[in-house]
């Protein structure tokens, strides 16, 4: 069992200790904020849930093996240069 930190943008801090919990802790904290638009970034098995519940996902193998049997667009991803260039051309 891992121990895992989130630090929400207000500052929050939430320690998640099970698998379960924190597949879960991702996916609820995107739809806690109620907004339309939402960007999930990962790589791995703990992010399956933020993915599904994102509108846009930056995925690495792992994760892209699973949004490919989900059907779940995505845009694959080596290093953070390679978001934020992918955001810089989605907003130009």
């Amino acid at each position: 069992m891992k121990r895992i930190i989130f630090c929400d943008f207000d500052g929050t801090i939430t320690v998640e200790e099970t698998f379960v919990a924190i597949m879960v802790a991702k996916a609820e904290i995107i739809k806690s904020y109620g907004v339309d638009e939402s960007i999930a970034i990962g790589d791995s098995i703990t992010d399956w849930k933020m993915a599904m519940a994102a509108s846009i996902v930056f995925a690495r193998p792992l994760l892209t093996a699973y949004l490919d049997e989900q059907q779940k667009p995505y845009i694959r991803w080596n290093n953070f240069i390679d978001i934020r260039d992918a955001l810089i051309k989605s907003l130009t």
